[in-house]
């Protein structure tokens, strides 16, 4: 059994040791072996106590970097540090521990559509919801073929969003009725389907919002979901009028098939910062080549990064959905497409600095969604593995990065707050 969390836990050596720019469940720490579910749930129950709002995972088998680069020569300690950076965790089966010995902090997970039909995903939902007592969400995309193509499954790439809409579509009916449902589908047959679980909260149906962007997606959204959810600056390739024009075409549609533009969740709290307290931390960061392995699948597509005057080292055509596998390129073909990127390419995909320099250039994507104040959210999380001595405890007991959240957060709220 896991026990309550403690002062001492709190400050050991490796009370956030999983803290990444991805999520916890990918890594198991070299401290403590077998031990890592048991060190995975302090660290969220430490967020908990902290008092951050939410946890999101993502429900990943391959990553978003290149498993050749994860090398002491490029990235340094942290190969050490975390050894077994692809080591994932079945994402669901996590969510669940952690909201068994959780009981404020919301839990949700980044998954797609593809892998569970609908009627599994709204059966674990449910599930969760229950655990969690009301605390689970879901944010559900189309995809990536490195969680498909290597495993032998199917991406369909025919209407993908089409499908994504029919498969919330789905869940919803199965997850607010105590009775069989039948519907006219065109992906997924349903008659008379069952799932007899209703939710924790028999009036509220766990919260479904879409990820990604675009008019496409912003309209199935507005019909069937319950917001929306992207990672910014990159996945809008810092260009926020794109985001701006996504927002006026998910509330056009919601108006003309009669629901609430308000009533939607949109959710620009995925910001991809990187929180320094100085300088010199800046400096490090932009230099660092694990930001680089990153930022190389930030944008939608290669031929996004000629927007700010780069070319992207892997091609016009490159993109995370379609072309990237982790376990694409050996260490040397890594290292020369490292090696050319600068720092203005991590810029324009994760917002580097102090965390009042990075509230002001993160602020306007808060304000084109409408928000006038945010909670306190995870942000700058890969700071903590760029700069490891914001792991340790400030003279309050805290750990700095945590410190660097709360000047984020307090820095954007007023901002959000001016008239």
């Amino acid at each position: 059994m896991i026990p309550a969390i403690s002062d001492e836990i709190l400050e050991s050596d490796w009370a956030m040791p999983m803290l990444g720019s991805v999520g916890m469940e990918i890594w198991r720490p070299p401290v403590g072996g077998n031990d890592a579910i048991t060190q995975t749930i302090h660290a969220i129950q430490i967020f908990e106590r902290l008092g951050y709002l939410a946890y999101g995972f993502t429900e990943q088998t391959q990553s978003w970097l290149f498993r050749a680069g994860w090398h002491e020569d490029l990235v340094g300690d942290m190969a050490t540090a975390v050894p077994d950076h692809e080591a994932f965790f079945d994402t669901f089966t996590l969510m669940a521990a952690a909201a068994a010995h959780t009981s404020t902090i919301f839990l949700g997970t980044v998954t797609d559509c593809f892998r569970r039909p609908p009627s599994v995903l709204a059966q674990t939902l449910l599930t969760l919801d229950h655990i969690s007592r009301g605390r689970a969400h879901l944010v559900l995309g189309t995809g990536e073929n490195k969680q498909f193509l290597p495993y032998g499954l199917e991406r369909p790439t025919d209407k993908p969003n089409s499908r994504l809409e029919e498969a919330v579509r789905i869940m919803k009916a199965l997850m607010a009725s105590p009775d069989p449902v039948t519907l006219d589908t065109k992906f997924w047959r349903v008659e008379d389907a069952l799932i007899g679980l209703q939710p924790y909260n028999p009036e509220v149906t766990p919260p479904i919002v879409l990820a990604g962007g675009g008019e496409r997606l912003m309209k199935a959204a507005a019909r069937v979901a319950d917001g929306v959810h992207s990672y910014f600056p990159g996945s809008y390739a810092n260009q926020i009028e794109s985001w701006e024009r996504d927002l006026a075409t998910l509330r056009e549609e919601a108006e003309r098939v009669g629901r609430d533009p308000a009533s939607l969740q949109v959710n620009p709290f995925s910001m991809c910062t990187v929180l320094c307290e100085n300088d010199n931390q800046v400096e490090r960061a932009l230099e660092s080549n694990y930001l680089k392995m990153m930022v190389l699948n930030f944008t939608p597509t290669g031929r996004h990064w000629r927007e700010w005057g780069s070319v992207h080292p892997l091609g016009d055509d490159w993109m995370l959905s379609q072309t990237h596998r982790s376990t694409k390129f050996n260490r040397d073909e890594v290292a020369k497409a490292v090696g050319q990127v600068t720092g203005n390419d991590i810029q324009q995909m994760m917002y580097t600095g102090t965390p009042e320099d990075v509230a002001k250039r993160a602020a306007p994507w808060f304000q084109a969604s409408g928000a006038t104040a945010v909670p306190l959210t995870l942000h700058g999380n890969a700071s903590v593995l760029i700069l490891p001595e914001l792991r340790e405890l400030a003279e309050d007991g805290l750990p700095r990065w945590h410190h660097l959240n709360l000047r984020y957060v307090k820095a954007l709220n007023e901002i959000l707050a001016r008239p």
